[in-house]
């Protein structure tokens, strides 16, 4: 007669969002480092995490597991044939430790953010496109770590490699520290070493991010309301805001800074212009290299809001210039003594020459 003993992971889900120890937030418990561990909710991780043996771990699309920022750092473990599969976020302050034949997947655009990371011992790895591995430590890498890196992976720090390590992919890796290899090891075909920082390494660098949208709106007199919208801009040092007459030479409105946040970002701002010869606005995102991508160019259209037979003067009180805005076909201009001063058709009146005081200004529709 033979025994034969097999051994079966116990499933355990999330039912509810909360923290992690919370065994009402189960439906069989807080699970163990051996169970298959489903999580459907966000979830707030108030302990260190291990996975381990027959262990797993995914977080379902939408999900995501969190640990509380600026609180304590938790850790998280995946060793000895233990896996993860992450269709949702995952981000811990602590430590990151992934070792011993596990296997790791960042799906979708997903994004797995941590403190310093330890990756070694037959380790694979996957980073799909568009998904997004963020390492606010040191990064390092040791024997035989092979990782699929079609996303992107964004380290705050420095990166070791050593032994038989390879990254490689269409994504790609940049490094605010050196990046140092020994023994065999490789990333984006690369086996030197790098000293000088920043660093980045591999063929698919994007530019700063798609602008979803970006329009403007005229408001009264000179004044211009500026929208835009765009999503996962945790690359993006700032935003500026360009003018231009003729869409061929462009000059800095302003510069504005940026939440660098995942997911949808919506910006609003409003501007005066001193010369109505700017009518062309652009946004341009500035990468934190210093790379650009730019907005649709938007044309600056005063009037469209206007009534029939409305008309507005400014500045007023003026010097220099002013600047008609409405439906008319010719003005004059006279002192308070009823002589003309000024007539024309341009929207633009050039006020040199004329002494200081009013002036009346009588408009032909």
């Amino acid at each position: 007669m033979f025994c034969l003993n097999i051994c079966f992971a116990l499933t355990t889900e999330t039912t509810s969002s909360g923290d992690w120890t919370d065994s009402a937030n189960w439906d069989n418990g807080v699970p163990a480092a051996t169970d298959s561990i489903i999580v459907n909710h966000a979830m707030i991780l108030d302990t260190n995490l291990r996975v381990a043996g027959t262990g797993f771990l995914e977080i379902t699309s939408g999900s995501s597991i969190t640990d509380t920022a600026g609180g304590t750092a938790y850790t998280l473990l995946v060793e000895n044939s233990g896996a993860l599969t992450l269709n949702g976020d995952l981000s811990v302050e602590g430590s990151l430790n992934f070792k011993n034949n596990s296997i790791i997947n960042v799906n979708a655009c997903d994004t797995l953010t941590s403190g310093s990371a330890t990756i070694g011992n037959n380790i694979t790895f996957n980073i799909v496109s568009c998904a997004v591995w963020i390492v606010n430590g040191n990064l390092d890498l040791q024997n035989s770590v092979a990782i699929n890196a079609n996303g992107f992976i964004r380290v705050n720090g420095n990166v070791t490699s050593i032994n038989n390590n390879t990254v490689a992919g269409t994504g790609n890796l940049s490094s605010s520290g050196t990046i140092i290899q020994s023994n065999s090891s490789i990333i984006f075909g690369s086996t030197m070493d790098y000293l000088a920082s920043p660093c980045f390494l591999g063929t698919g660098f994007p530019l700063a991010l798609e602008i979803a949208a970006f329009e403007s709106r005229a408001l009264c007199h000179n004044k211009i309301e500026v929208m835009w919208q765009v999503y996962d801009e945790r690359d993006i040092s700032h935003y500026a805001l360009e003018m231009s007459t003729d869409t061929e030479k462009w000059i800095l409105e302003s510069n504005y800074s940026c939440n660098k946040m995942m997911g949808h970002n919506e910006y609003k701002t409003q501007i005066e212009l001193d010369d109505l010869d700017y009518k062309y606005l652009r946004l341009a995102a500035i990468n934190q290299d210093g790379r650009r991508s730019y907005s649709n160019i938007e044309l600056i259209e005063f009037g469209t809001h206007l009534m029939q037979d409305e008309v507005s003067l400014f500045p007023n009180p003026a010097k220099g210039f002013a600047h008609i805005h409405g439906n008319y076909e010719s003005y004059r201009v006279y002192n308070q003594l009823g002589v003309e001063v000024l007539a024309g058709s341009e929207s633009k009146i050039s006020l040199e020459g004329l002494a200081l005081g009013s002036y009346v200004i009588l408009l032909k529709h």
